[in-house]
């Protein structure tokens, strides 16, 4: 099973979260919303120089395809992360326009809207489940009700990565409970916002990969 650490924010988390073994490393750029895990795409180009070879997942909330490919054309992400409210329209425009995977982020709570995931997913070569909290883009350690994301992973065909509260503490149950294809981690592998500490890493990866 691969890991995608997301929240990275310099060369150094980067570089630990690549030899731990990594298998994605997620950049959050230029969101519209507060986080201390933001960078700018500058910052983002250098965090890939520092893993060359690495698979790097551009985190965005794009309000209209312009972004997309200005972050596409700089950065050559191996994918790029909708994480806000994009409009169908919009990821379809998207997905017209890039030539990289496109990864939809839904947040998870009783109220979201299936139809709106069904047709959004099929814009996506993945999808992202994560918890919904506030206007929080990741980061929010708080898990979701799974019962949900099996009804969509019943309801779209497509690669699943788990995200939303998980850590070294719970991420085993988390895997039996939902079965992705993919799990993803940023704060609770932190030891401080936007801060990642080596050895929750170490052990979130070997958990995940060696059971």
């Amino acid at each position: 099973m691969n890991v995608k650490v997301c929240g990275i924010t310099n060369q150094d988390d980067a570089e630990m979260a690549a030899d731990a073994g990594a298998d994605l490393i997620g950049v959050i750029i230029d969101v519209p919303v507060e986080t201390p895990r933001k960078i700018s795409l500058e910052k983002a180009c250098e965090i890939k120089e520092a893993v060359a070879g690495k698979n790097i997942v551009a985190v965005l909330m794009p309000e209209d395809v312009g972004e997309v490919i200005k972050v596409v054309e700089k950065l050559s992400p191996y994918a790029i992360q909708l994480h806000g409210n994009e409009s169908i329209e919009l990821i379809g425009e998207i997905r017209e326009n890039v030539d990289v995977k496109i990864i939809k982020a839904f947040h998870v709570d009783e109220n979201i809207d299936l139809d709106y995931v069904r047709s959004a997913s099929e814009f996506a070569d993945m999808i992202l489940l994560d918890t919904k909290a506030g206007k929080k883009v990741g980061g929010t350690g708080v898990q979701h009700d799974y019962s949900i994301d099996l009804k969509i992973k019943d309801l779209v065909s497509k690669p699943l990565i788990l995200s939303g509260g998980l850590n070294p503490e719970n991420v085993a149950q988390a895997i039996k409970a939902v079965r992705p294809d993919v799990v993803d981690v940023s704060s609770g592998v932190e030891i401080s916002p936007g801060v990642k500490d080596v050895k929750k890493i170490g052990k979130f990866i070997s958990i995940v990969k060696n059971g």
